[in-house]
């Protein structure tokens, strides 16, 4: 019995994989009254650390914030409260700032709100803190309080690091900005003129070289501050833009700086014939390219169609999932190509791009179909490798339940395991040369590719070829003559 993982790949649900250990996967289950969540990971080289909440219902003093290093067999070596003095800790979130560690901690006293600033070495020794406080808030549980925050940290050695928050007690947003110098250490925290709202669109931070501002970007929006976070103005975005007649393209989500450069990935569509209803086509699916200081596309632009759904979370949504290293531009990108409740596919795509942005080569991680993985923060660690924490749902007995994850992928397209454990993750096959003129060549270290078919479609779902003749790992399909 086989089934579609994506749109070119069929895999067979009796295969048996071989566990890989040079990857990491770690999960925490939901319990019937605590609901763990893990904002922040970073793999060094012999310990995984990571923010874990505590989230117990109906009793926010039981919640708890932690700072945890655990090596990867599971044994903890440190576990700290990020809560200070007689504070209780409930939420927390964390950055990176080069061997530092950045935390960002609420915390409560009877109906007082503070935020807690916290600076870790890797060997979580602290550096520094500061205790703020932000309001008086009538507060019985911790769902009436949520919040989110952005960062961007300034490149070419400048010497500022800046990060926005923002939360939600129930029904008004508050948000503050605060600015570190380059050790990590608090220059300054405002509260900020103009609150933001912040969606699952937000992009983030960003710094406007030509002018001098600190830019917080906000799916349709911007808002603009000066270098002391004093308010300058906000600025419409139009999602969709123009390019030639009817058809229009539209691109959100992810960005980062590079180069004084503003590289921006995400979900998006193209949509053409708009006015003509027997010839209109609509396609979604990932872009990637520069855009300018008013985040409009700006040269050469990736775009690769994929059955993305509405339920599909595309990039992570609390971290950046673009990033540069060594010449080249990774994005990590899920997508889930059947709508909820589950059993439903999910699919993770780490995708290697040249400076132009063409395609080196793509990794696909198919994962089970009781599971479905949301992502909410991705790591880029110096053993290039790319691993990304969030929230799962699980499916049993069909019952939908839900927990925490850290699941690590390989950049040589290896599974992602931790020793001889099993992870959720099926398969994970390795395209090159796509797109093509010839060959496209498909490759895999270790599953039994010869249970897998390949299919290849054009846009309109017409099935144009199969093959399934691997060699040694490895399958090249013919398209010279499509």
């Amino acid at each position: 019995m086989s089934r579609f993982i994506l749109l070119i790949i069929l895999v067979s649900q009796t295969l048996l994989l071989s566990a890989q250990p040079t990857g990491f996967f770690k999960q925490i289950p939901y319990s019937d009254t605590v609901n763990w969540s893990i904002k922040y990971h970073i793999k060094l080289k012999d310990d995984i650390i990571y923010i874990l909440n505590k989230f117990v219902y109906n009793n926010l003093k039981d919640c708890k914030a932690s700072l945890v290093k655990e090596d990867y067999g599971g044994e903890v070596k440190t576990r700290i409260d990020l809560g200070v003095d007689s504070l209780n800790s409930f939420s927390s979130y964390g950055e990176n700032l080069d061997d530092k560690i950045q935390t960002f901690c609420f915390a409560s006293k009877d109906n007082r709100l503070y935020l807690i600033y916290q600076l870790f070495n890797h060997d979580l020794n602290e550096l520094s803190h500061n205790v703020v406080f932000i309001d008086t808030f009538d507060v019985t549980t911790p769902e009436s309080i949520s919040f989110d925050m952005a960062k961007y940290k300034l490149s070419n050695g400048r010497d500022k690091n800046y990060i926005i928050l923002s939360w939600y007690p129930t029904s008004w947003v508050t948000s503050y900005g605060m600015v570190f110098d380059s050790n990590g250490m608090l220059q300054k925290i405002k509260h900020l003129e103009k609150n933001i709202g912040v969606t699952e669109l937000d992009d983030g931070v960003i710094y406007d070289y030509d002018n001098k501002n600190i830019v917080y970007v906000a799916s349709t929006q911007k808002y603009i501050f000066d270098d002391d976070l004093n308010y300058i103005k906000t600025v419409k975005i139009p999602r969709t833009y123009p390019i030639v007649n009817d058809t229009t393209f539209s691109i959100f989500s992810s960005i980062i700086d590079h180069n004084n450069k503003h590289i921006r990935m995400g979900l998006c569509a193209l949509e053409y014939n708009k006015d003509k209803d027997d010839e209109y086509y609509y396609i979604v699916g990932r872009g990637i390219g520069e855009v300018d200081n008013n985040l409009r596309v700006k040269g050469r632009i990736n775009l690769t169609p994929m059955p993305v759904s509405a339920e599909s979370d595309g990039v992570a949504r609390l971290s950046s999932s673009v990033f540069y290293k060594d010449g080249y531009y990774y994005t990590l990108f899920e997508y889930q190509d059947e709508d909820l409740p589950l059993p439903s596919a999910t699919t993770f795509y780490l995708t290697k791009f040249d400076t132009l942005f063409n395609i080196v080569e793509e990794t696909h991680y198919m994962v089970a179909e009781n599971y479905r993985f949301f992502i909410e923060w991705v790591d880029f660690s110096d053993d290039l490798q790319l691993s990304a924490s969030g929230f799962y749902y699980h499916k049993v007995n069909g019952w939908v339940n839900f927990g925490t994850y850290i699941l690590a992928f390989n950049l040589d397209g290896s599974m992602p395991t931790l020793s001889n454990k099993a992870t959720p993750i099926l398969a994970s096959i390795t395209i090159k040369g796509n797109p093509t003129s010839d060959y496209l060549t498909l490759s895999s270290q270790d599953i039994h590719a010869s249970e897998y078919e390949v299919r290849l479609y054009n846009l309109q779902g017409r099935l144009l070829r199969t093959d399934d003749l691997w060699e040694a790992g490895t399958l090249r399909v013919p398209v010279y003559d499509l």
